[in-house]
């Protein structure tokens, strides 16, 4: 893309992000719930309070600390106009438009990792897409491991490496990229690159760093602690077997449902290593199954996670089929949030078959992409995947 066509495609995504909050209706448009727990989680900033342990968070510190720049931001247009306050409403227009920057980054860096099918970097604005950027903050996560990727390809792994530690600080499921990267780089180098490998880490030691120095390990574990106690939701495969095993009469199957499923969303790790990724396809689609596996397979699932897996699909995509499968998988998550979420007036099972649908979506992408690269694999793996598709 040029220079031109870059700043038009921030500009209309932008302009739109502010009609969008300015004019659109209630959960259609706007979902306000989670830009308010940012509003929340980002205060800490303007109070001189420190986050986690003043300011409760859930959320890893790259996410904290990016709920405060809308504030700063809000902050300093309300002193440009003369006025002392702002409020929450200031906050959602400068967020939506920052989230509307970072979509507009992802597609021109879509377009250009995809020369042959660059129309394709528009299915990311299908209405689930377009959506949970306007309402989520998932797109920056999505951008910063589509960044670690490209640099991946252009064999800069130092820099992969830290891209993907900004990015786990951001959202934790990038840390299931991890092996991938690293059995990419043992085949792609013939070695391994302990200095790239070793920047994972530092980087994020770096990043926690300033937290351990304020509030100690105590105030550090508080968002770790929060979601290893958290429940399973409605939303999510671990809810919809848990409650078929209870209605089936097996008494208390959620300890070791849980210690089954955690254990199923890190599956594709110890596959990887097995696995010969040595062209960057295999390592896109790779991570495309570990980002989908520990989705599939969280006791918790949140609709805007589409934004995690869905531009890597739209850089593996090459038949109609799998085409299809994107945008079949956005317009059912669209129906299933906001829509048959908040509608009032419901049949009681729309919203439990709508689930099923999307888990069962889901499930057939894990199951297509290791079918893709079941050749990769050692012959005992290869041996049990054909079996299990019997």
């Amino acid at each position: 893309m040029s220079r031109l066509q870059i700043g038009a495609v921030c500009l209309f995504l932008a302009l739109l992000s502010i009609a969008a909050t300015r004019y659109g209706g209630y959960p259609a448009i706007n979902d306000y719930h989670d830009i308010e727990v940012y509003f929340q989680r980002g205060s800490w900033v303007t109070t001189g309070q420190e986050p986690y342990r003043d300011v409760f968070s859930e959320y890893p510190q790259v996410a904290t600390w990016l709920f405060a720049v809308p504030h700063v931001a809000a902050e300093a247009w309300s002193r440009l106009n003369g006025t002392r306050q702002y409020d929450l409403q200031t906050y959602r227009y400068v967020f939506s438009v920052l989230m509307a920057l970072f979509l507009a980054a992802t597609l021109v860096m879509l377009h250009d990792l995809r020369p042959d099918r660059k129309w394709l970097v528009f299915l990311l604005l299908l209405p689930a897409g377009w959506y949970f950027t306007h309402n989520r903050f998932d797109i920056v996560p999505a951008f910063l491991v589509l960044s670690s990727l490209a640099a991946l390809r252009r064999n800069r792994y130092h820099g992969a490496f830290i891209l993907l530690a900004i990015a786990t600080a951001t959202k934790w499921y990038a840390l299931v990229l991890v092996p991938v990267f690293l059995v990419y780089t043992f085949h792609t180098r013939r070695r391994i690159l302990f200095s790239a490998a070793v920047s994972y880490p530092l980087v994020l030691a770096v990043i926690v760093l300033p937290t351990l120095l304020a509030i100690g390990w105590e105030g550090f574990l508080i968002p770790y602690r929060f979601h290893l106690t958290r429940t399973g939701n409605p939303e999510s495969l671990f809810h919809l077997l848990l409650v078929t095993l209870t209605r089936l009469g097996l008494f208390q199957p959620e300890p070791l449902l849980r210690k089954v499923f955690f254990l199923l969303q890190f599956a594709i790790a110890p596959l990887c290593v097995f696995a010969r990724i040595d062209t960057w396809e295999k390592a896109l689609r790779w991570s495309a199954l570990a980002v989908i596996c520990f989705i599939l397979f969280a006791k918790f699932y949140s609709p805007q996670w589409i934004l995690w897996f869905v531009p890597l699909l739209v850089l593996l995509a090459r038949t109609r089929g799998e085409i299809a499968g994107i945008v079949v998988f956005d317009l059912v998550t669209f129906l299933y949030f906001p829509y048959i979420y908040y509608l009032e007036d419901k049949h009681p099972l729309w919203f439990p078959g709508i689930i099923a649908l999307k888990t069962a979506l889901l499930g057939i992408w894990l199951w297509h992409l290791l079918r893709r690269e079941e050749m990769t694999l050692p012959i005992w793996a290869q041996l049990t995947i054909k079996r299990g598709g019997r």
